[in-house]
């Protein structure tokens, strides 16, 4: 896909899939998908998806979009790395 910025991934993923960038979305995208021919797609909205559980609870909000979950992600980043 040669993306650059994570700005790139939801403008790109909000073309492909149609819609809002939420986990069901992303998952019923990802049924769609066959493994034989997009397997890099398939494995890449299955890197997506993992985004939604960051801290492996298992418990997220299945409603937020993609971009939140990026900018949740930096934020918890940067937080580590400021209290090292």
């Amino acid at each position: 896909m040669n993306l650059q910025e994570p700005k790139e991934l939801i403008a790109d993923s909000r073309k492909e899939i149609k819609g809002n960038l939420t986990y069901d979305n992303l998952t019923r995208y990802s049924k769609l998908l066959n493994p034989n021919i997009g397997g890099w797609k398939k494995e890449m909205v299955s890197s997506l998806l993992e985004m939604y559980d960051f801290s492996r609870n298992c418990r997220f909000n299945r409603n937020i979009e993609l971009e939140t979950i990026i900018k949740n992600l930096t934020e918890n980043y940067r937080r580590k790395i400021n209290k090292e």
